[in-house]
């Protein structure tokens, strides 16, 4: 696993998203922007309520789920 960017929690990522399972969604339209209202916002303190991340993730770097931040980055 490959990560090119340059923030704090790359090192520790594989390890975090590794041990689970994964469930990868499809979808056409707005996909990136839908993804990202469903899991709520990084930091699960900033998350909306009902949110993936507001109910699972245990910190910034254990947020239960990964999404793509842009369509860019999706690809």
């Amino acid at each position: 696993m490959k990560f090119t960017r340059n923030v704090p929690f790359t090192k520790t990522l594989p390890a975090i998203c590794l041990p689970g399972q994964s469930v990868p969604p499809f979808w056409k339209d707005n996909a990136v922007a839908d993804f990202r209202k469903l899991i709520g916002a990084t930091n699960p303190a900033n998350a909306e309520a009902g949110t993936i991340r507001r109910l699972f993730a245990r910190s910034i770097e254990a947020n239960a789920v990964h999404g793509s931040d842009s369509d860019e980055n999706a690809e």
